[in-house]
């Protein structure tokens, strides 16, 4: 189980920030491993920024997920913090050592994309999720 990771969920207008992932395992949200000395919200802002050059002003925790990942190379269960961002200062940015394309897409869009990184697809869900309950 690995636990000391996170995931961003950027909104703008009703869509997500998506990135494909330089190491090939599909589109994904922001996120990352948890450096040391380094709480979650910190790491889930760093990574915004290094993969898609975004500087978040809030972020919203979701709650963890769970899902299938390749880390390194090797196979694990992940539960990373979700976060949720709606504000946040900058345009979209990539390194190429992190994504090497992106695009903003709507939740139901996101659900039919093939290649949807595991963990993403688990965040998104959760966070659908969510919305459905806020609606009741």
């Amino acid at each position: 189980m690995f636990t000391a990771c996170t995931a961003v969920i950027v909104i703008k207008e009703n869509t997500v920030l998506l990135g494909y992932r330089s190491d090939g395992q599909g589109w994904s949200l922001a996120g990352g491993k948890q450096e040391p000395n380094e709480n979650l919200e910190t790491c889930a802002k760093r990574e915004l920024h290094e993969e898609f050059g975004l500087l978040a002003i809030h972020l919203e925790p979701l709650g963890r997920i769970h899902a299938a990942s390749l880390v390194r190379g090797v196979p694990l269960t992940v539960h990373p913090m979700v976060y949720l961002c709606r504000e946040y200062t900058g345009t979209v940015q990539m390194r190429i050592e992190e994504m090497l394309d992106f695009q903003w897409v709507s939740l139901d869009q996101a659900g039919l994309i093939s290649d949807l990184y595991p963990p993403t697809r688990e965040a998104l869900k959760a966070y659908t999720e969510q919305i459905r309950k806020e609606r009741r």
